[in-house]
């Protein structure tokens, strides 16, 4: 029950950090990462909200039932994979500009110019895109004739999550 609020709080405390960073004087190559990092976790939260909303509460039919599968198989689980690994991958970046600037603060401009950001920004991103690739085909959401019930012998026709990979 405390993942829900804390995802709603993490919105917020992002906004601000959001606009915090969007000042002026934060215009440094570091500040940018961290804006991205602020984006991508505000993004992580966002996509949480609606799972934690599904699972405290039961379907009220088989449709929904399908739709919640169809956000976990092909929303939640690819996408917080994603963004988690595209977080990951921009704290590293700025692990290693922040190593550069303390250890070779003379080489720092000639290795991190405003160019060379965007570049690695699409590789990252392309990195982390080509890692996550399989979660998008990871589950299959299929109709299935059993209930949710394993005590209930009807034959009406729910859905599942099935996994490709395990």
């Amino acid at each position: 029950f405390i993942m829900c609020p804390l995802a709603f709080i993490g919105i917020v405390l992002n906004l601000i950090s959001l606009k915090v960073f969007n000042d002026k004087s934060f215009n440094a190559v570091t500040f940018k990462y961290i804006r991205l990092i602020t984006l991508i976790d505000f993004f992580i939260c966002v996509i949480i909200i609606p799972y934690c909303l599904t699972s405290y509460t039961q379907p009220f039919n088989k449709y929904d039932l399908y739709a919640r599968y169809l956000y976990l198989a092909y929303v939640y689980i690819p996408g917080a994979n994603f963004a988690i690994n595209l977080s990951m991958l921009f704290n590293l970046l700025v692990t290693i500009e922040r190593l550069i600037s303390v250890g070779w603060p003379t080489q720092k401009y000639s290795l991190f110019k405003p160019s060379r950001y965007y570049i690695s920004c699409i590789i990252v991103i392309a990195i982390s895109f080509s890692m996550n690739i399989a979660n998008f085909f990871l589950f299959k959401v299929e109709s299935c004739k059993t209930s949710l019930n394993p005590r209930d012998f009807t034959k009406e026709e729910w859905w599942a999550v099935y996994g490709y990979v395990k």
